[in-house]
């Protein structure tokens, strides 16, 4: 393989590579968003979640 041609490749697999570490870390902050919003969502859910168990059994 001519040297312009592995320069050519490694200069291909340094851009996968990067490309591949953008799309994990925005895939990280987008679950740690989402999981945050959930986590949020439970703790506004489970105190009515009580409250309406009060109500059906008094």
């Amino acid at each position: 393989m001519a040297d312009d041609q592995k320069d050519r490749y490694i200069q291909y697999l340094a851009e996968q590579n990067y490309d591949l570490r953008l799309t994990s870390d925005a895939m990280t902050l987008v679950l740690e968003d989402f999981m945050a919003q959930m986590k949020e969502l439970n703790s506004r859910w489970h105190p009515c979640n009580r409250n309406n168990l009060i109500w059906q059994i008094g």
